[in-house]
């Protein structure tokens, strides 16, 4: 998800409701009233602490959902056929309606056909994104599964500016020392063709000199 937690985060929470299951329910992670996101219930272990009894819940991105749907069956698109509505009908495999979708009036070029077996769900629908030049499939902070256009770096909204200010990230004063004092100065002098005085007859040797 994009959020702060890394993926396969565990978060220790006093009760866990006994309807939650792992791969189907989701938990809602916040931090100061704004969303960090909302992730899948991967697995529950029980942690105590004196009389404290605590809950572990380890956190995954929603998208684990496509990547563990592997294809039963082949899958095939044909030309002419609109992309975003066929990821979003393909990512519905899943159970998964919560979409953040851009419509395009782009289509396939060409017949397109996957095979069941080690193939994922992911891998057909990036494959038909990346045709399109959208993102890959990916989640937002609320949960959502996200069919967007891919936007340069140069054309992306500024997230945060480095000035100064109460906002700034740097500090005011700032000191960096080095020690190049004990850095031993070396010079490596290199001879190629070195030949001993008076033997000129002597095949040429490289010598090199610390």
């Amino acid at each position: 998800a994009d959020a702060d937690l890394p993926l396969g985060a565990e978060i220790l929470v006093h009760d866990v409701p006994e309807w939650v299951n792992p791969y189907q329910h989701r938990v809602l992670v916040e931090r100061a009233g704004k969303p960090l996101g909302l992730y899948l219930v991967g697995g529950e272990g029980l942690a105590t602490r004196r009389s404290d009894r605590r809950h572990t819940l380890t956190l995954l991105d929603p998208l684990k959902l496509t990547v563990t749907y592997r294809l039963t069956k082949p899958v095939t698109v044909a030309a002419g056929v609109n992309v975003v509505d066929k990821v979003a009908e393909l990512v519905g495999l899943t159970g998964e309606t919560r979409l953040a979708v851009t419509p395009s009036t782009a289509v396939t070029l060409a017949p397109q056909v996957w095979m069941p077996g080690e193939t994922t769900l992911k891998t057909v629908v990036n494959a038909l994104l990346g045709s399109i030049n959208y993102w890959g499939l990916h989640t937002n902070r609320l949960g959502e599964f996200v069919i967007a256009p891919y936007v340069l770096p140069a054309d992306r909204p500024v997230v945060h500016e480095f000035i100064a200010g109460d906002g700034s990230k740097l500090l005011g004063e700032y000191d960096s020392e080095r020690d190049f004092y004990t850095v031993p100065n070396r010079f490596i002098a290199v001879c190629d063709d070195y030949k001993p005085q008076g033997n000129d007859d002597a095949d040429p040797v490289t010598l090199v000199g610390v």
